[in-house]
Order: C-alpha cells, then structure tokens, then sequence
C-alpha cells in the first residue's frame, strides 16, 4: 500500500522437481511475476492449475514464446481446456501458425459450442483455407451476429464471386 517492494528469494532443493509455481492463486493479490518460465511448466499449469484465472494467465504467457516451440503446447491446453475463453486463447494463438499446420484446431474452433470460440477463429485467421470455405459459410447462419458479420467479411474478401449469394442467405 505504501508503495514500496518486496522481493523475495525462493531456492528449490536440488533433486526436487516442481510443476509449476503459483505465487497469488486466483490473483487475488495484485503481482508482476518476473522469472522465466519454460514452454513445459506453462503447458503444466495451463492444464492443471485448480483455478481457471491461473490456466488462463500460463496461456496468455505463451504469447511471448517463440512460436516455432509452442505448437503442440497450444493444442494440449486447447484438447484439455473446459472453459471457453482458454480454448478460444489457445486458438487465436494457433491462427499464428500456417493453417495447414493447425487445420484440425481451426476446424474444431468453427464447430465448437460456444461463439466466443467461434470468434477466435473468425476474428484471427488472416487467410481463408478452401478447406474452410464451407464452415465459414455454416458462420454466416451464427446465433452471434459478430460472428455472421466476421465470416461474411472474410467471404466477401476471399470468394467475392459468390458476394450475391452470401447477402441472400
């Protein structure tokens, strides 16, 4: 409150193997982390930390790892994840990728219950895949109007040729 910090020092045992640290679960207290922390240890806590907030704080540290070694973490967190706004993280991550790479998740996105997951890949894709054309199309008919108005955009950019027949359905 005084505006001062405190540091501590934590030193683990050798031959001890730690998971993952949480230092504030449920970041009830305000904090800055600021120690390294392996692709491994956010995965780990990303799928087992007991509180959600703390999954989804590991996922978004993710951001600022190299995304040539984060791939098959995003797609674990995604495969494990139960709540909606993890999933749709792990998948406007994965949209870095090539579709081609990731065209399993970006199609499990299009098809998933929840619109805010929808809307990951709707919003963060930059290019339409063929193999896509036909799912964005089923976005047009969404129960989120941000949805139909995402896909429609990138129907009209990508297949201009059909223009008349997207505004029809």
């Amino acid at each position: 409150v005084d505006g001062s910090i405190t540091q501590t020092t934590l030193s683990i045992p050798e031959g001890n193997t730690v998971k993952y640290v949480l230092f504030y679960p449920g970041n009830q207290i305000l904090k800055r982390e600021t120690f390294p922390q392996s692709i491994a240890t956010l995965t780990t806590k990303a799928t087992e930390a007991p509180l959600m907030i703390d999954r989804y704080d590991a996922l978004k540290k993710l951001r600022d790892k190299p995304n040539n070694e984060k791939r098959n973490a995003l797609k674990t967190i995604y495969e494990e994840a139960d709540y909606h706004l993890v999933k749709a993280e792990a998948l406007k991550q994965l949209t870095d990728y090539p579709a081609s790479q990731v065209i399993t998740f970006l199609r499990k996105g299009l098809m998933a219950d929840h619109h805010e997951v929808r809307r990951a890949v709707l919003k963060h894709l930059d290019s339409l895949p063929t193999a896509l054309t036909p799912l964005y199309e089923r976005s047009l008919q969404d129960s989120s109007f941000k949805n139909v108005e995402l896909a429609l955009e990138t129907l009209v950019e990508n297949r201009p040729e059909n223009l008349n027949a997207y505004l029809t359905t």
